[in-house]
């Protein structure tokens, strides 16, 4: 079949898309710096645990440190936070926002184990109920460069666009690509 399986006119539809800013440079390949992944300790086996739960240990250890490693996690959920673990994570990390925003419920005294503090450099963002949204911010994580984080997370260095992280669910981290230490090669 192909990828223009059902298109009249292959090679305009090729001629045009070679003119699109995404792909008027080439073809993309990114690189970056190894990351060293520190020693961390197995979670505890004194009684039995989700894997969910012990996942968002190992996370929060992780978060702990200041790491190369810790510093390219972004993680994503829908707004289930707590319940998946995630809050830890969240607390030390802070959630995505293109401008920082004050923690309502500390403004207020409202109790809360969370810290709702969102800023620029956040590495969580809260997602709303619709999987669409996971699915969206996967295939923009996905199709994201380093040179492209003009927004989201800039002083994190993340991969994730700005245009994609307005709307976003899954616990699962992306690593993120520091601009500093990226370089563009042509896919042969």
């Amino acid at each position: 079949m192909g990828a223009f399986a059902g298109v009249k006119d292959k090679a305009g539809l090729q001629a045009f898309l070679k003119t699109v800013p995404f792909f008027a440079a080439g073809r993309r390949h990114r690189t970056s710096d190894r990351v060293s992944v520190p020693a961390l300790p197995a979670p505890s086996a004194e009684r039995e645990t989700s894997t969910q739960m012990a996942f968002s240990r190992i996370l929060d250890d992780i978060g702990r440190q200041k790491s190369d490693l810790a510093e390219r996690i972004v993680t994503l959920s829908p707004d289930v936070t707590g319940t998946t673990g995630l809050g830890p994570w969240v607390n030390r990390r802070k959630l995505w926002a293109r401008n920082a925003r004050a923690d309502l419920f500390r403004a207020q005294n409202i109790p809360s184990t969370a810290k709702w503090d969102f800023a620029p450099e956040g590495q969580h963002i809260e997602l709303g109920i619709a999987e669409m949204n996971l699915f969206l911010q996967l295939a923009a994580a996905g199709l994201a460069s380093p040179s492209s984080a003009s927004g989201c997370c800039q002083s994190a260095r993340s991969m994730i666009p700005s245009s994609a992280a307005a709307s976003m669910p899954s616990t699962t981290p992306a690593i993120r690509m520091p601009a500093s230490s990226s370089q563009e090669h042509p896919r042969a």
